[in-house]
């Protein structure tokens, strides 16, 4: 007879290692203040003065032209560094060589979809600009896509990377979970912290405002990858009881 069968102690399914976890969330903390300082350079380098309006066509069209590179740039930037990193952090959870795929993959992933997501949170914020919405609720609506955006990047990427190909649709779901928590968490703490900032805007006007912004999404992203390598709950209590029952009826057997 199997002696480990007949142990009580059902097998545990495989977590994700601490230093995964303490890795994804420094790294995050750090991307976020190389990115802005970044997006500081940016935001003085595309600013165009406009004076009083009424504004001509063409300044208002330079004036658009200038936020889309600039946005593209910041978040560009802010995607490919912060999905790149993950990434390859998730691929030392195989190897060397899939580390350094992994950073390649989810750098070229994350230029491209991190500027998209800019450009998208630039047009929602500025179209937002004249409605009499509160600043939490505007912060909500404009970075909710722009943090989904970025977190399924990530996500999809490190299961990518890791052949966790049945797993990118739950980290998708969980990465617009989070991103929703992101936009909610990120201007509650700018409120109470600093409750003359704005945080209603794509790029916001402080960099202590915008530091928090950035640290609260990658932190949310990395927390997104976490959750989805976690095995369910409801996965865990059935592999218990199978095994439960496995012992049960191998000591039965065994009697007869």
């Amino acid at each position: 007879m199997n002696t480990s069968a007949s142990d009580p102690a059902a097998p545990k399914k495989p977590t994700v290692p601490t230093w995964y976890l303490v890795c994804l969330i420094l790294a995050s903390f750090l991307i976020a203040y190389v990115s802005e300082l970044v997006t500081a350079e940016n935001k003085e380098r595309f600013f165009t003065a406009t004076g009083l309006p009424p504004f001509p066509p063409e300044l208002l069209l330079k004036v658009m032209w200038d936020n889309i590179y600039n946005h593209s740039i910041c978040f560009g930037f802010l995607g490919a560094v912060l999905c790149g990193t993950l990434t390859m952090i998730s691929g030392g959870l195989v190897g060397p060589a899939r580390a350094i795929s992994g950073f390649l993959l989810g750098s070229a992933f994350g230029l491209v979809m991190g500027a998209a997501a800019g450009i998208t949170g630039y047009f929602i914020s500025d179209s937002l600009t004249e409605q009499k919405i509160d600043s939490i609720i505007k912060a909500v609506i404009v970075f909710t896509p722009v943090w989904a955006i970025i977190g399924s990047v990530a996500s999809a990427c490190s299961m990518l990377i890791l052949g966790r190909l049945a797993l990118i649709p739950k980290a998708i779901g969980m990465s617009i979970a989070m991103a929703l928590f992101a936009a909610i968490t990120y201007p509650l703490i700018v409120t109470a912290l600093f409750p003359n900032d704005w945080p209603g805007v794509i790029i916001p006007e402080f960099a202590r405002t915008r530091l928090v912004c950035f640290a609260v999404g990658g932190l949310c992203v990395s927390l997104g990858i976490v959750f989805t390598l976690q095995p369910a709950k409801e996965q865990r209590t059935k592999s218990a009881d199978t095994a439960g029952t496995d012992t049960v009826l191998e000591k039965n057997n065994a009697s007869v």
